[in-house]
């Protein structure tokens, strides 16, 4: 997957509502890798009344077997699925609009946008 790629999914193809795409995808990007234990922490953040294991096991699943923009390396750790490494004005690109995909669906009085898990 190319910088382009990753960007344009986050931009049009992450729906942040149903799976947490863009808060995983930063957590990786930012820590150069993540262990499942390090995403779920991450996760709880921002939906701590959520179940976090079948949260983590949603967005895994889409993220690594689906849309294939990650991969686990053998120690454990989730990378992000690239071609190359990015420069850093592109990590800063990337997690930019991660941010503001999170922000967008945080419930506030200008927008009625919730967090919604199927259980």
């Amino acid at each position: 997957m190319e910088f382009s790629e990753l960007l344009e999914y986050i931009k049009t193809g992450s729906i942040t509502v149903e799976n947490y795409k863009p808060v995983t995808l930063r957590k990786i990007l930012l820590s150069k890798g993540a262990t499942r234990k390090e995403i779920e922490e991450e996760l709880k953040i921002h939906n701590p009344d959520s179940e976090s294991q079948s949260m983590t096991n949603t967005v895994l699943t889409v993220l690594q077997k689906e849309s294939r923009k990650i991969i686990k390396k053998e120690n454990g750790k989730y990378i992000l699925n690239l071609s190359q490494e990015l420069l850093p004005e592109q990590v800063k690109e990337i997690v930019d609009e991660c941010n503001k995909k999170i922000e967008s669906f945080k419930p506030n009085t200008k927008n009625s946008n919730v967090w919604v898990w199927p259980v």
